[in-house]
């Protein structure tokens, strides 16, 4: 059996004299759906903001692929291939759907950032690769159509603009993500 992609042990939070999370510990293996459900104030979005460093743990250890997450901070965790999205994901209503997922892609440039100032051949390269990974998120949510990716946002119904957002929630890490924190979630899921 494989290593787990995610493992937490003990973790502990509290703010003041709340004891928001107390020695919770799990394993999430690779290539699963793993939900963290419970009632208002059980501790969840807390949870979240641990797992993706927006909060350092009082007390435990994470680790994602083998590699220890306590005092990472979160713009590394997202490099590793742990993102973080919220329920409301707000989308350039200006663009389209292929250049808000590829609006996030600026954590994952592989060229200097004088390369954006003096452009060349290895920027251009990576674009071509961002615009690729862009169009297999787009295709993993449904919308591979090339026509509806350069579609404007304001022109595209509800339905679609939920796949949008989904594929703009996957942009923040290499491919798609390996550990996708998020925030609430409709009860079937987007529906296109």
């Amino acid at each position: 059996m494989s290593a787990p992609l995610f493992r937490a042990r003990g973790l502990r939070k509290r703010f003041g004299g709340v004891l928001a999370i107390d020695d919770v510990s799990f394993t999430i293996p690779a290539e699963s759906v793993f939900a963290i459900i419970g009632p208002n104030g059980a501790g969840k979005s807390t949870l979240l903001n641990l797992l993706s460093g927006i909060y350092p743990p009082e007390r435990g250890t994470m680790e994602f692929a083998d590699t220890a997450l306590v005092g990472l901070p979160a713009h590394s965790r997202v490099r590793l291939g742990m993102a973080r999205t919220f329920q409301k994901i707000r989308l350039f209503k200006q663009l389209s759907a292929l250049e808000n997922v590829l609006a996030g892609f600026h954590t994952r440039h592989r060229v200097p950032w004088w390369q954006h100032v003096l452009p060349g051949a290895a920027l251009w390269r990576d674009q071509a690769h961002c615009h690729v990974e862009a169009l297999r998120l787009l295709g993993f949510v449904g919308l591979s159509d090339r026509v509806m990716a350069r579609a404007a946002i304001n022109r595209l119904t509800r339905p679609i603009l939920s796949g949008v957002r989904i594929a703009t929630s996957f942009r923040r890490s290499a491919t798609a993500p390996s550990v996708l924190p998020r925030r609430g979630s409709t009860r079937s899921g987007p529906r296109w």
